[in-house]
């Protein structure tokens, strides 16, 4: 199949804004209230002695997208909501190359996957957003050639997509993580919001919100109604800002044209000598909002990192 960029963005445009198939609950309302999370577990099947991150979950819930090094994409499927994830396969070469391509997400309709990459064409010979297509939804293997996603990036560091849909707006957002600056030159990597116009994606702007300016905070993660976020931040360290320990952290919000609330830590680093003594990082919620998917990743050991889950369930009855 060949298209041009004018073809794709126009596109991009037309599918992004297809609402969500099930709606958990109206964007007006507070949001539904859980239990506690449980005991991170890992997601053995997933796990090797490399490093693996999770990136994202099929809005079916069926297929979850991971980073696995030396930073290849790789996705595994389960055959029903209920079942257990099977054996991952690694995306074609289209996705994966000799470069780094992480951070995958793909979109509402299973045709597109936004993803990270510092491959051949990148603005800044960083990671940029670059978008792919596949005719057949179902075909793991049909993944077309990625085009730069332009409007987003920039010769400084964008990665880690994901879009909202804002079924009561009809509104579509990338938030991403990113450090542009001018030239550039924004020394810690912050979270972005860039808003779907006719014209494609918005240049991004900060959720200063959810920001510290002396610490990287990234990979944002958005539950299905807008409601309530979760991301990854370095803001506890001590040594540096690039050092453990880092913590995943959520905020919420009324409404979906509201500020989120003061972050609050949801997950944190374990004990030293334990899984995860390093920092936890890339959350990924599942579309019923009642998993949470983690990357732990170890100091001590011989595993580099692994892919862990958290449970909680929705509580039923009066608020």
């Amino acid at each position: 199949m060949r298209f041009s960029l004018k073809y794709v963005v126009g596109l991009i445009a037309s599918i992004a804004i297809v609402p969500c198939l099930i709606s958990t609950i109206s964007a007006q309302t507070i949001g539904p209230h859980f239990t506690e999370w449980s005991a991170l577990e890992p997601v053995a099947i997933l796990n090797t002695t490399a490093n693996e991150l999770p990136s994202s979950i099929s809005h079916d819930g069926l297929r979850l997208y991971f980073q696995r090094t030396p930073g290849d994409i790789w996705v595994s499927h389960k055959g029903g909501r209920k079942a257990d994830w099977e054996t991952p396969i690694k995306l074609p070469a289209t996705i994966n190359t000799a470069y780094m391509e992480g951070q995958a997400f793909e979109s509402i309709d299973g045709h597109w996957l936004y993803f990270g990459s510092n491959r051949p064409g990148s603005l800044g010979g960083s990671m940029d957003i670059w978008v792919s297509w596949r005719g057949d939804k179902h075909d793991d293997m049909a993944w077309e050639a990625p085009i730069n996603l332009a409007s987003v990036n920039s010769v400084g560091f964008e990665n880690a997509p994901m879009l909202f849909v804002d079924d009561r707006t009809g509104t579509t957002q990338m938030y991403l993580g990113a450090k542009p600056g001018p030239g550039g030159t924004q020394l810690y990597a912050d979270i972005y919001v860039s808003t779907l116009g006719p014209g494609g994606f918005g240049i991004p702007v900060p959720v200063a919100e959810l920001n510290v300016p002396t610490h990287n905070d990234g990979k944002p993660w958005l539950r299905r109604d807008g409601l309530e976020i979760f991301y990854s931040s370095y803001r506890q360290s001590v040594i540096g800002p690039f050092n453990p320990p880092g913590a995943i952290y959520t905020s919420t919000r009324l409404y979906t044209d509201q500020p989120w609330s003061a972050p609050v830590i949801v997950l944190n680093t374990f004990p030293s000598g334990q899984p995860g003594d390093g920092y936890i990082t890339t959350p990924v919620l599942s579309w019923n909002a009642t998993e949470l998917y983690v990357g732990l990743n170890q100091l001590t050991g011989t595993d580099a990192g692994d892919i862990y889950v958290t449970r909680r369930e929705k509580i039923k009855g009066p608020k």
